[in-house]
């Protein structure tokens, strides 16, 4: 079997959380991350915490969403769990929604 690296580690260490959050794309994420050979696992917005309290990811990824951040009911992730994860130094990419909903729970304005 051929060994891929990755700047955090090989392909069978290497794990990628797709946290989805809407998108109708998070599907074609996962598999853009297989074709380069990335380990990943698709979640819900609220199963986030018991992935990270069992293993903590090398990298994060937040789709995108039909919803505003600012929606009652919209995917959130509470700010502690994000910020336990940046101190982790765990790679974090946010898409549309995604990099809406760490905008807004870093404190940032979204216009």
């Amino acid at each position: 079997m051929e060994t891929h690296r990755f700047l955090w580690g090989e392909r069978n260490d290497a794990q990628v959380l797709i946290v989805d959050c809407g998108s109708k794309s998070t599907p074609l994420i996962a598999q853009i991350l297989r074709e380069i050979g990335l380990c990943s696992k698709t979640i819900q917005t609220d199963g986030l915490a018991a992935e990270v309290s069992t293993r903590i990811p090398s990298a994060i990824i937040l789709s995108g969403g039909r919803a505003s951040v600012y929606e009652a009911h919209s995917p959130q992730i509470q700010h502690d769990l994000l910020q336990h994860l940046v101190d982790r130094r765990v790679l974090i990419i946010g898409i549309c929604y995604g990099a809406q909903l760490l905008t807004k729970q870093f404190g940032g304005k979204l216009s």
